[in-house]
Parts: structure tokens; sequence; C-alpha cells
């Protein structure tokens, strides 16, 4: 696959835009504040759109407002492009005042550029970083229908509701579902979970403000009320009318109230109004116990989903384990001899450490780190070109050549930079370009 063998950026360039040549292997050796880091941020701007770890941020940063940051001062526009042997480009560009333009030709090679990623999913919990992995690991030709999806469903207790729903809402009949797809259908199942939970917490929230309206002796009273008031109202109105019958019309008012309750009594009009708020609450009473259904429906679903989105991932932690054998054989070929990593891989955490001299090592940092991230995203199986591009982390010499001639077995298109240059000879396959600020 073809590699980028030309950047021509002005990222933090107070001599405005250079160009810069690359081989499939390079070293970059410059000393503090020559641009190293400006010339890996610029090829990410040109291959990503974004760059990583600026404004004392973890991970990539898209945003214009933030990568304007990159902008040299008193220029109007930034830039970052590149080229790869065949002339296709990748390229990046934004002008004071607008959004970022980003383009990558049809055929400029599909890259991915490890390192972020896998720094964020040793930070994060193990389910991350399975994520991230997942999709590398495997060899062709896993079946996670068959492998993940079957064995849960013969073993773990929540197997068969799996099973159910990957059919019923995703599976589309393929024999072979890739590591991809499994972590799509995880983050689908998250997102279905989360908006059941989301729906049934606002459905409490509304019938909460509905709850305890309904009173059906409060309806049924009003109704009594309007009944008598109309009642009296009619006895009353032909008791005036008819004066022939006032004896018997002043009886049957008797009948119904008091003279003293006469007074007192409300009119039908106002008795119509009663009757209206009552029913308008205990339609608000209807509509709170249809919501409390709608509660109870939505907590049952969200927490069905817990169910299954607990058994996919102890079964892709599970395959994830299987599959960390092989490809800690494929990291390893590419650190320095005597050097092996170990790789652990639970629901809580991604743990990696490095065995040297029959001494295991926990804590990682500086060249160790960066060598050992780079070994494990050269390892990564798949059919992008992986780009690796190693900051300097104060290399002494020694390490440095034995990092590069390890490095240099990786499909990898690689670059490090670094202060100084390695032990001896240049090792075989690797260019050296030299930055100085000056020129």
């Amino acid at each position: 696959m073809e590699a980028i063998t030309k950047i021509k950026t002005n990222v933090k360039s107070p001599e405005g835009v250079r160009s810069y040549s690359l081989g499939n292997k390079t070293l970059i050796v410059g000393d503090n504040e020559s641009g190293k880091s400006a010339l890996t941020e610029a090829i990410h701007l040109a291959v990503t759109g974004s760059a990583p770890n600026i404004l004392l941020r973890n991970g990539d940063v898209k945003a214009g407002k933030d990568l304007a940051t990159l902008m040299p001062e008193g220029e109007d526009e930034l830039i970052a492009t590149a080229t790869d042997s065949n002339g296709n480009e990748a390229a990046w560009s934004m002008t004071v005042g607008s959004a970022p333009k980003h383009f990558v030709s049809p055929s400029f090679p599909r890259m991915i550029l490890p390192l972020v990623g896998l720094r964020q999913a040793l930070a994060g919990t193990g389910v991350t970083a399975m994520k991230y992995l997942l999709p590398y690991v495997f060899p062709e030709g896993v079946s996670f229908t068959d492998d993940v999806i079957g064995q849960l469903t013969k073993t773990a207790p929540n197997g068969d509701e799996l099973e159910e729903y990957w059919h019923n809402t995703w599976f589309d009949g393929e024999d072979v579902v890739d590591g991809s797809e499994m972590v799509s259908f995880l983050n689908y199942l998250g997102k279905e979970k989360r908006t059941a939970s989301a729906n049934a917490k606002e459905t409490k929230a509304q019938s909460r403000i509905l709850a305890g309206a309904s009173n059906a002796k409060g309806l049924n009273a009003a109704w009594k009320q309007l009944f008598l008031s109309l009642q009296f109202e009619w006895l009353r109105k032909m008791y005036k009318e008819n004066e022939d019958q006032r004896a018997f019309l002043g009886a049957e008012m008797a009948k119904i109230v008091t003279p003293e309750q006469a007074k007192k009594l409300p009119n039908s009009v106002q008795c119509s109004t009663d009757v209206e708020g009552w029913l308008a609450v205990q339609q608000r009473a209807e509509l709170a116990k249809g919501l409390n259904e709608r509660e109870v429906k939505c907590k049952q679903k969200a927490e069905k989903l817990k169910r299954i989105e607990e058994c996919l991932i102890e079964g892709l932690i599970n395959a994830a384990q299987l599959a960390m054998m092989p490809y800690e054989g494929r990291v390893a070929s590419l650190l320095p001899a005597g050097e092996m990593a170990l790789i652990t891989l639970t629901a809580q955490k991604l743990m990696v450490k490095l065995v040297r001299d029959r001494k295991t090592y926990r804590a990682l940092s500086g060249s160790t780190e960066v060598r050992v991230l780079a070994a494990l995203g050269g390892a990564l199986a798949t059919d992008e070109k992986v780009l690796l591009l190693l900051d300097d982390r104060m290399w002494d010499g020694a390490t440095l050549a034995s990092t590069m001639r390890a490095l240099g077995e990786s499909d990898a298109q690689t670059v490090i930079m670094s202060t100084i240059p390695p032990k001896g000879k240049l090792p075989k396959g690797w260019t050296r370009l030299d930055l100085d600020p000056r020129k």
C-alpha cells in the first residue's frame, strides 16, 4: 500500500509554507522548538482533519477555533497537505473567519493513526479499549454470529434475550460478522438503553405533575350540585311565570332546598364551570395513569437492554481475551530484542505490561511508553495503511536504534521524532530528516 511521501504545511511555521519528504520509515531529528511536533500535527490534519493533544486536551481536536491556534502569527491561512507516491493528496486548510476544509482524494491510501486511539483505550475502561481493539485483533474469517452470539445463547443467563434482539434488530443474515459490526451493534444497544432510560425519567416527571389529580368524589359532587341548581332554577322560573301553581311549585322547591340553602345555592353557570374543572382533573388523572404505564414499560425495556448489553460485553471481552495471545506475539515482534508485552483485558481496564530481562514493568513512561504504543499500533490487523507517529520522548541513542530496527519489520509507515540520532548507523530501510528552524 502506498505511503505518504511529501508533506506541505505552515503549521506553527513563522517561515511560511514548507515541504518535507518522507519515506516509509523516517527519523526526524531536531532540537526542541525545531518544528517536529508541528510536522506530526500537519500529518494528522492532512489525513484525519484533526490534530491530537493540543491545548492540553487528550484526544483529537477538530474545532476550527481551537485549530486556529496552530496558525502562525500574521498569517490568514493554515494548510496541511499530504501526498503519496502516486501524487494523490489529502489536504486540510482553514482561513481566518472560515470553517476548516478537509479533502481526501478517493485514490489516497486509507490510513489509520492508532496511537491516539490506543492512548485513550489505555486511559479508559476495558469496554472502551475493547471497542477500539475489537476490529483489529481478530484474524479474518471469525464469525461473531457463531463464535460470540451462538456461544452466549448456549451459556450466558441472558443469552436467549441477546439472540432474539440480535436477530430482530440487527442481523441481516450475513454468514460472517466482523468486529467493527459488533462494536456498532454494542453502541446501538447502549444508545437504545439510554433512550429508554431517559424516556422513563421524562415520563415519571410528567406523571408527577399530574399525580393526585384523580378525585371521583369531587366530580360526582359537582354533577350533583349542577343538577340541583338546574332543578331549582327551573322551578323558580316556573314559580314566577305561573301564579296559579305557586303553592305546588313552592312546595316542590322546599323539597329541594330550605330558604337559607337557596340563598347560598350557586347558579348553574358556576356549577357548570365546576363540572368542567373536575372533568379536566379527571382527564389529567387518566393521562397520569397512562404515563405510569408507559414509565413501567420504558423501565422494563431499559432493564432488558442493560441485561443484553452486559451479556454481549461479557462475550466480546472473553472473545477479545482469546485473541490477545496471537496479538501479543505480533506486538513482541515489533519490540526490541528481549522485550515482550503482556496484555490483559477485563471489563474494567486494559493493562499492558512490559517484560524485559525477566522483570515486569507496569508503569510505562518516556521512550518505553511510546515504543510499546508503537508496537501495539503496528501489530493491529487491518486492510488500512497504519501510520505510526512517535513523538520525542527523550530517547537515548541505543534505545532509539533498537526501536527503529524492531519497527522496521512492520508494514506501517513510521515517523519517529528525536532530538538525537540513533547509536551507530541508521538502521536499514530508514531515512533521516534533519529539521533546522533557521532554514
